[in-house]
């Protein structure tokens, strides 16, 4: 007497194909998160880097004052500039303006102060496209979210 087997193969990769599209689309998940924080935490090292930068290096060399070094419209357009296109700016968690207008999407001390360190915090909420993993990471904010960090610090000159 002969097995039929018609159809094995529909049913293997009906229980398969979902298990293999969420790995794959994990894999991507993952390769976004570590864009994201990887252009954050870049945008935080020169952003950091130019609010140190002396006004007029030859002036009052040990002499640490808001007239100094470089504003916080400087940092914040250096910050700016090197946003990925990848990164939605509604996405980062701090959110205000300078006086000249500038966006501001992080945090800060150190800038436009007599401080001799500079420290650039800022955060980014990225939207998990994964079914499963969107709903079991969740972010600090709300389910389906994940939250990157990004911390630099840097003496003035």
């Amino acid at each position: 007497m002969q097995i039929r087997k018609n159809g094995q193969a529909v049913v293997e990769l009906a229980f398969m194909l979902p298990l293999f599209l969420i790995v794959i689309l994990g894999i991507i998940d993952f390769g976004r998160v570590f864009h994201c924080w990887s252009s954050l935490n870049h945008q935080c090292v020169q952003a950091s880097r130019v609010a140190t930068i002396r006004l007029n290096p030859l002036i009052a060399r040990n002499h640490f004052s808001d007239k100094t070094h470089q504003t916080l419209e400087a940092a914040a357009k250096e910050f700016n500039r090197l946003r990925s296109p990848m990164m939605n700016t509604g996405d980062y968690t701090v959110q205000s303006s300078t006086g000249d207008s500038v966006p501001v999407y992080f945090t800060h001390t150190g800038i436009g102060t007599a401080d001799r360190e500079v420290i650039v915090q800022a955060s980014y909420n990225i939207n998990i496209i994964t079914p499963l993993i969107g709903s079991l990471v969740g972010g600090e904010n709300k389910s389906g979210h994940m939250t990157v960090h990004a911390t630099a610090r840097a003496n003035k000159e």
